[in-house]
């Protein structure tokens, strides 16, 4: 996990092995423009609140998930922030 993540506040750093289900949650855009999308931090804090449910974020800045690195397949479901 990146300097960065640690100083962000509102991440969540837990084991996925404790989760039913791993979500994968796409910003097409920077790390910093995900940050600053309202939308994309609340469907992020709403699928985090969900009993067994872990969801990462990936931006198009990074290799693997914003929280552990892992990569797109290790999720059962993946979504997409899209806005225009």
């Amino acid at each position: 996990m990146s300097r960065v993540i640690k100083e962000e506040g509102g991440y969540y750093d837990r084991d996925p092995r404790e989760f039913q289900l791993r979500a994968a949650l796409i910003y097409p855009g920077p790390y910093q423009a995900a940050i600053n999308s309202l939308g994309h931090q609340i469907v992020y804090f709403l699928g985090n609140s969900v009993e067994g449910v872990m969801v990462e974020r990936f931006t198009t800045d990074s290799l693997g998930s914003i929280e552990s690195g892992a990569d797109l397949k290790a999720f059962d479901v993946i979504m997409a922030s899209l806005h225009y």
